[in-house]
C-alpha cells in the first residue's frame, strides 16, 4: 500500500470516527477512538458492508414485509431516527435544566435580547465611573428615559427558544427577493427558506439550506425585532401594528400566524438602519455597561415592548425558564399555539417533573399580572413526522377546523384568560379563517344578545365581536383552576374580543 492509499485510509476512518462520535456523544482523545485506530481496515470494511446492507435492503424489506418491519428494525439499530432521537431528548432535558438554573442571573436573563457582542472594557474605560459620564450626569432622567424608549422601547420582540440545529447565516448583503407578501431579505441574518405555499423560489431556497446539520441539535436562543410589517403601517402602543385587510390573505399586513421572521423573511428593506443591526434589538451591551444604564434600562425593555412567542417550551413555561421576575413586567404579548404541540389547558402550566426543574407555577396566581395587552392566534396547517421512522406521514393534519376556535374550544380558551391575566387586561382572540368567526359570531348574539356581542370594526383591522366568559356557580369548580373566592369577587376577567382578518363579512339576518 503506497503513501496516497494510506492518507486516503486514515481520512476515511477519521471521518468514520467523526460520525460515530458525534451520533454517540462521544468526545475527545477516549475508548472510542483508539478501538477504531485498532480496527483498521477491517472495521472499515464492516463498515461499508452494514451501510450497504441497511440502505440497499431497507426498501427492499419494507417494500416485502411492510412499515412493521421497518418499525421494528428502528428499535434495534441505534442510528435509527427514533434512537437518535431519544438521546437527543435526553440532552434536551439536561440542557434545559443548566438554562433554567442560570435564570438568577440578571445578564443571562436578558442575554437572549440581543446578539451585540460584550466587549471588555479598558482599565482606561475601567476609570470612567457613572459620575462622569455625562449621560448620567448632564442629562435629566425625563431626557434619559425619552431615549432609552426610543432605542430600546416600542417594538414588536420576537423570543424564541427552541431545539434545533444552527441557522446558516447569511455573510454580506442579501439577495433581496420579493414575493406576493414577504421579502425574502434574509432577516436577522438568517437564510430564507421556502418549503410552504407561500415559495417563489424553491431551487434555491429550501429548508435544508437553512440550518446547519453538521452540529448537534440543541437549545438555542433567538431574539429579533418583527419586521412582519412595514413601518408605513399604523402604530399602535407597545409597537403593535395595524394589519391592512385588503383581501383574504391579508393583502400586505398580516396576522401573527403568518409571521416568518424567524424563517429569515420580512419588510426589512423597507426599514430604516443598516442591515443587519436593525434586525436586532442591540441592547445587551448597554445593559452590561454599568448597574445605573441596567436598571433604567430594565424595565422599559419588558414594560414597554410587544413580546412574539411561538416556541412551545415558552409557551409552556416561560415563568421557569426566564423567572416570575420577568413575567410579572411584561405588559403586552403575541402568543401562537399550534395545538398539535401543545394543548391550551397545558400553557403556562410549568415544566413537567420530569425535566428536573422545579416549576415556580403558583394555583391562584395570574402569570402575567402586569398585562395589558394579549393577543392569540393559530397556526394553519401541521405535517407531522413518523417518530418511529424519522419519514413524514402520507397526510396532514388541519388544526384550522371546528374545534380548534369554535364554541368546543372556547371554554379551553376561557381558563387559560382567566388563568394568566389580571381583569384588566384586554385579550383578543385571532380566528384562523373568516368562516369560523361568522359562525361564533351567530352563536354569540343568539345566547349573548346583539347589544352584549358589540360586533364592530377592530383597531387593527378586520372585524370583532365580545365574547363573556360564562360566570361560574360557587358549587362548581373553576374553569381556571382559582379560588371560588376569587370568582366570586369578580376578580378574573369578564371576557374577550375575537376577531377576523377581513372586514367583508357577511353579517347575520336578525330577527
Amino acid at each position: 500500500m503506497d503513501a496516497e492509499d494510506e492518507t486516503e485510509r486514515e481520512e476515511r476512518l477519521r471521518n468514520l470516527y467523526t460520525t460515530l462520535a458525534t451520533d454517540l456523544g462521544y468526545t475527545g482523545d477516549n475508548q472510542l477512538r483508539r478501538w477504531l485506530e485498532a480496527g483498521g481496515a477491517k472495521l472499515e470494511q464492516f463498515y461499508v458492508f452494514l451501510e450497504s446492507l441497511i440502505c440497499e435492503q431497507s426498501e427492499a424489506l419494507c417494500r416485502r414485509y411492510g412499515p412493521s418491519w421497518s418499525l421494528r428494525w428502528s428499535l434495534y439499530y441505534p442510528w435509527s431516527y427514533r434512537n437518535r432521537n431519544l438521546r437527543d431528548l435526553k440532552r434536551a432535558k439536561q440542557q434545559l435544566k443548566q438554562i433554567c438554573g442560570k435564570r438568577a442571573s440578571p445578564t443571562q436573563r436578558c442575554a437572549q435580547l440581543a446578539r451585540t457582542p460584550f466587549v471588555k472594557l479598558g482599565r482606561a474605560a475601567m476609570g470612567r465611573t457613572v459620575n462622569r459620564s455625562p449621560f448620567f450626569t448632564k442629562l435629566p432622567p425625563e431626557i434619559r428615559e425619552m431615549i432609552l424608549i426610543e432605542a430600546f422601547g416600542n417594538q414588536t420582540i420576537h423570543l424564541d427558544l427552541s431545539l434545533r440545529y444552527p441557522f446558516y447565516e447569511v455573510k454580506g448583503q442579501p439577495r433581496i427577493i420579493q414575493g406576493d407578501r414577504y421579502h425574502y431579505c434574509a432577516h436577522a441574518k438568517i437564510r430564507p427558506f421556502s418549503f410552504d405555499r407561500y415559495s417563489v423560489d424553491s431551487d434555491t431556497l429550501n429548508e435544508k439550506h437553512t440550518y446547519d446539520t453538521t452540529e448537534r441539535k440543541k437549545w438555542r436562543w433567538l431574539s429579533c425585532v418583527c419586521h412582519r410589517a412595514p413601518p408605513t403601517a399604523k402604530r399602535f402602543p407597545f409597537g403593535r401594528r395595524h394589519n391592512n385587510c385588503g383581501n383574504h390573505w391579508g393583502s400586505t399586513f398580516t396576522e401573527p400566524n403568518f409571521d416568518r421572521c424567524l424563517a429569515g423573511r420580512g419588510y426589512c428593506p423597507l426599514w430604516p438602519g443598516e442591515w443587519p443591526s436593525k434586525c436586532f434589538v442591540g441592547v445587551y451591551g448597554w445593559l452590561l455597561s454599568c448597574r445605573q444604564a441596567y436598571m433604567e434600562t430594565y424595565g422599559i425593555l419588558f414594560q414597554l415592548n410587544t413580546f412574539f412567542i411561538s416556541s412551545p417550551v415558552l409557551l409552556l413555561g416561560i415563568q421557569d425558564i426566564m423567572g416570575s421576575n420577568i413575567t410579572d413586567m411584561m405588559t403586552s404579548l403575541d402568543l401562537v399555539f399550534d395545538k398539535g404541540v401543545l394543548d391550551l389547558s397545558e400553557a403556562f402550566t410549568g415544566l413537567p417533573p420530569r425535566f428536573g426543574i422545579k416549576s415556580t407555577y403558583e394555583n391562584g396566581k395570574f402569570t402575567f399580572p402586569s398585562l395589558q395587552q394579549l393577543r392569540i392566534s393559530f397556526v394553519e396547517k401541521r405535517q407531522f413526522t413518523d417518530p418511529w421512522t424519522g419519514e413524514y406521514l402520507p397526510y396532514g393534519f388541519d388544526f384550522n377546523n371546528r374545534d380548534v376556535i369554535t364554541s368546543d374550544a372556547l371554554p379551553e380558551l376561557d381558563g387559560l384568560i382567566q388563568r394568566i391575566v389580571p381583569p384588566s387586561a384586554e385579550v383578543t382572540i385571532s380566528c384562523p379563517h373568516p368562516r369560523f368567526y361568522v359562525e361564533i359570531e351567530n352563536k354569540l348574539i343568539s345566547r349573548q344578545g346583539q347589544l352584549q356581542t358589540q360586533s364592530q370594526p377592530a383597531e387593527i383591522g378586520g372585524h370583532k365581536c365580545w365574547r363573556e366568559i360564562p360566570k361560574i356557580d360557587s358549587g362548581t369548580q373553576g374553569i381556571a383552576n382559582n379560588s371560588v373566592e376569587a370568582l366570586l369577587n369578580d376578580t378574573l376577567i369578564a371576557g374577550y374580543w375575537i376577531h377576523s382578518l377581513r372586514n367583508d363579512l357577511s353579517r347575520p339576518r336578525l330577527a
